[in-house]
């Protein structure tokens, strides 16, 4: 059953990478193309790292075994 719930996750918080792209490539000029999807990564990665960073010092802080 997990594998399940892990494939329809991919299938769903994948799928905006191909259209993402193809209106980058669209909107963008091509000498700039490989900048935008460059730059499109890195925000993605970098705010991915925070969010998590983030969860991860509410989590120490609001413990709720010891703080109810």
């Amino acid at each position: 059953m997990q594998i399940a719930a892990y494939y329809f996750e991919y299938l769903f918080a994948e799928v905006f990478f191909g259209p993402t792209y193809a209106q980058m490539n669209k909107i963008v000029q091509s000498q700039a193309q490989g900048l935008a999807v460059a730059i499109f990564m890195l925000v993605g990665a970098t705010a991915g790292s925070l969010i998590n960073y983030l969860l991860g010092y509410l989590g120490d802080h609001y413990v709720t075994d010891e703080n109810p």
